[in-house]
């Protein structure tokens, strides 16, 4: 318990790293599958095409 109380600031330094990595990564991954849901539904073939080798394969 003692080096708990004694690393609290890396500690706290490290959860606030990866709440902001997983903040960027859910805006992120927001706009692309926006992006590819609008590839998806696109009239122009090429887009829909490389929407849906996206969904598929990734």
């Amino acid at each position: 318990m003692n080096a708990i109380t004694e690393n609290w600031d890396l500690f706290v330094t490290g959860y606030w790293k990866s709440l902001q990595i997983c903040l960027v990564t859910l805006v992120g991954s927001l706009a692309l599958g926006t992006v590819m849901a609008g590839f998806r539904v696109s009239p122009v073939a090429p887009l829909r095409a490389f929407g849906t080798a996206w969904v598929t394969f990734i």
